[in-house]
């Protein structure tokens, strides 16, 4: 966040770093379409089809933020348990990536 011209605080800072752009949220309806269409991101980012090793730094980068999604429903405390239900099934699609589920 910034006032008066310089940086006062940083919010998300789970999310708030300088790397691949592939991390970029975005992205993650590539692989999770759950999270809805990513087409107009794609094209907005000038994207085609991602290489293969893009679409595998992608599933990393997919099951990172669904963990980060269970992650902070408790350390943010959200009182709402339907919430906790759907970030648990984020977790599982994340998992999917890999051929992997929660035991």
């Amino acid at each position: 966040m910034v006032r008066d011209g310089a940086i006062v605080s940083i919010i998300d800072h789970e999310r708030a770093f300088y790397g691949d752009p592939l991390i970029e949220g975005g992205y993650v309806p590539v692989l999770l379409p759950v999270f809805g269409d990513a087409a107009a991101f794609m094209r907005g980012y000038g994207r085609g089809e991602l290489t293969t090793g893009e679409r595998e730094r992608l599933r990393l980068y997919n099951f990172y933020l669904m963990l980060i999604v269970v992650i902070e429903v408790y350390y943010r405390e959200y009182a709402e348990a339907g919430h906790r239900v759907w970030a648990h099934e984020r977790l599982d699609d994340g998992l999917a990536l890999f051929g992997l589920r929660r035991a």
